[in-house]
């Protein structure tokens, strides 16, 4: 996609779009340095802007399951899973069960 249309997509976004964007960039840096106590905080965050995109709940289990919580985890790779089933989200979802017992 041209860098212009990128930008315009950008700028036509909802203003809640934008901040989820921004609250995603800045858990996968917190991700990227295993910091998945502020990971999971910005991905809480950018749920509570957009709570319908699958992805953002599949990194948030991620981020909780790092934390140990299991359950939680669980429950965020269900939310996904159902919104938008995949083969990383099953798998996801199926570690957590075998976690759990």
């Amino acid at each position: 996609m041209p860098k212009a249309l990128k930008i315009r997509n950008l700028l036509l976004r909802p203003h809640s779009t934008i901040k989820a964007l921004k609250a995603v960039s800045a858990a996968r840096a917190a991700a990227r340095q295993h910091d998945w106590k502020t990971a999971r905080e910005h991905y809480a965050q950018a749920l509570a802007y957009n709570p319908d995109q699958a992805r953002i709940w599949i990194q948030y289990g991620h981020a909780l399951g790092h934390m140990g919580q299991a359950s939680e985890a669980m429950q965020a790779y269900a939310r996904g899973t159902a919104m938008v089933p995949s083969a990383d989200s099953f798998l996801q979802l199926g570690r957590s069960y075998k976690i759990l017992g």
